[in-house]
């Protein structure tokens, strides 16, 4: 989704006339992002953290940066008796970075959302640390 968000950025910064003609250094990547998204005919993200009352959950967070987008990621593994029993994705989000902002700072906005967002996958599943 970062791909597209990024073009439509970089459409909205050209300001064209809503009537006007995509340029092609736009239409292109747009084009070829729009064919990889109808090539992938479903997407199935399966949301089960546990399957019993007996399972330990471990949750990893993941955050990363560029100059162009920050992006987040929250897996959860479940264990049942000290053996893995499934791994998902639990929450993704990704962001367009800010302009003109140093590496260093956007790893620290990614940081900041995966804090956020691990804060509020812990309350909801009432983990204690």
């Amino acid at each position: 989704m970062i791909t597209g968000k990024i073009l439509y950025y970089i459409a909205c910064l050209k300001k064209l006339p809503w009537d006007e003609t995509v340029p092609e250094e736009i239409k292109k990547p747009w084009s070829k992002w729009v064919k990889s998204i109808k090539s992938c005919k479903s997407v199935i993200i399966p949301r089960s953290v546990a399957h019993g009352k007996d399972s330990d959950i471990i949750i990893h967070g993941f955050s990363d940066a560029s100059k162009s987008a920050i992006s987040v990621a929250v897996n959860v593994t479940s264990l049942d008796k000290e053996a893995v029993q499934d791994q998902h994705l639990l929450v993704a989000k990704s962001r367009i970075a800010p302009k003109d902002a140093a590496i260093p700072r956007l790893e620290l906005i990614g940081a900041h959302m995966l804090s956020r967002i691990l804060n509020h996958v812990m309350k909801y599943y009432q983990i204690t640390q």
